[in-house]
């Protein structure tokens, strides 16, 4: 159980973490002038949202994996 929440922190830390030096990438580029990649705080926000969602259906996944993992007896 214990073990189930410190993946779930470092998914979700690692997953968001990523996203916000994206979301930092995407503003370098747009102080460049060479073409706009930020669309505005909506856009922001629905990429972090979708980051989110996206660590949490990893994690959602991962915990699948494990749990047939062990339920698989070796002979």
């Amino acid at each position: 159980e214990r073990a189930a929440w410190g993946l779930l922190s470092l998914t979700l830390l690692f997953t968001l973490a990523t996203a916000a030096l994206w979301e930092i990438f995407e503003f370098g580029i747009d102080q460049t002038g060479l073409f706009r990649a930020q669309r505005g705080l909506e856009d922001t926000m629905y990429d972090m949202i979708a980051a989110l969602m996206g660590g949490c259906l990893a994690w959602f996944w991962e915990g699948l994996g494990e749990r047939r993992r062990s339920q698989i007896r070796i002979i």
